[in-house]
């Protein structure tokens, strides 16, 4: 009997260790290519700017991927690749599709790896020249420079005309007039204000650089030709449109977007945008034409008149400032 149950716990022992044995052979095997997710094609910067080239993206993105009048900036930094494929597979704005049988996966890849691969443009602050000011916008009725002053660093008198003038960085400063008579001013980064024409100076208080959009109003010029607002969106979309500033020469907006929000069909004079943050948006005309609307923090765009409803497709808020000329 003993011999028995001796001889019964070795038969269970070699089952046992069968099991394992295969469990282990098993889990070293390798997963056949069927069940297997797709690899992400790795991408060839050489490659990729040669079709990069080849299929004209240039024309609207110009030759480094910065972006022009008709496309985006796509580099240095670009959207993740899954969706800089997807999109430009099937577009929403005027961008022809790009098809598999056009380009494949594998030269989209070559393409993104080119986009991500462009050198970083240098700080507005290393370069001399444009040290002070850089010109964004200038036309028959406004002129908006963005400003950077170094830290302590005061401006020689001047006049100055009505300005609107949009704050990107922190700043504390001391205004000084032409009667010398001088006032101390601090505002938050996104912090908008008016200026009335006068004379003055300015010197940044801080120990660090500041940096701002000054919007002038020019005098002299006819109004610009605009349709009677009659969709105003401060009236239609009051919880997005705040104003925190309006007089006789302009209209200022604040527009806050939260994720995927639409806002209805309205309208605008011609106006500034300064962008506080990054905003994603698809703009849809009267006409029913869609345009993409990629934009980071920091920039600056005219607009003429225009009758539009956007959707907000990033996933975080994001925030501007329309200058609306009167």
């Amino acid at each position: 009997m003993r011999r028995a149950r001796h001889l019964l716990a070795a038969v269970i022992a070699a089952v046992l260790w069968v099991a394992a044995a295969a469990g282990r052979v098993a889990s070293q095997s390798p997963t056949p290519a069927s069940a297997q997710a797709p690899a992400t094609p790795r991408g060839d910067a050489e490659k990729g700017k040669a079709l990069y080239s080849k299929n004209a993206c240039y024309q609207c993105h110009n030759n480094e991927a910065q972006g022009g009048a008709a496309g985006p900036r796509l580099g240095p930094d670009p959207i993740p690749l899954q969706r800089f494929v997807a999109y430009v597979r099937a577009p929403r704005g005027e961008m022809p599709p790009y098809t598999a049988t056009v380009m494949s996966d594998q030269e989209l890849a070559d393409v993104y790896a080119f986009v991500q691969a462009r050198p970083r443009p240098p700080a507005i602050g290393s370069i001399p020249l444009l040290l002070s000011e850089v010109i964004e916008v200038d036309n028959t009725w406004v002129r908006a420079r963005r400003v950077q002053q170094a830290s302590h660093e005061q401006s020689p008198p001047g006049e100055r005309p009505d300005s609107v003038i949009v704050y990107l960085t922190d700043a504390r400063q001391r205004i000084t007039g032409a009667d010398g008579k001088a006032r101390e001013v601090s505002h938050k980064a996104g912090d908008v204000a008016w200026n009335d024409a006068n004379t003055r100076s300015e010197e940044n208080l801080s120990d660090r650089p500041i940096e701002m959009i000054v919007t002038e109003l020019k005098t002299g010029a006819k109004p610009p030709a605009s349709s009677p607002a009659t969709l105003d969106p401060v009236k239609l979309d009051p919880k997005h449109h705040l104003v925190p500033i309006e007089n006789a020469r302009v209209r200022v907006l604040r527009t806050i977007l939260e994720p995927h929000v639409k806002s209805p069909m309205h309208d605008h004079p011609h106006y500034v945008v300064v962008y506080l943050t990054e905003l994603h948006t698809t703009m849809k005309l009267a006409d029913g034409r869609l345009i993409d609307n990629p934009r980071r923090a920091g920039e600056v765009a005219w607009r003429d008149a225009l009758r539009h409803e956007t959707e907000q497709t990033g996933d975080t808020t994001a925030e501007e400032i329309q200058i609306e000329v009167k």
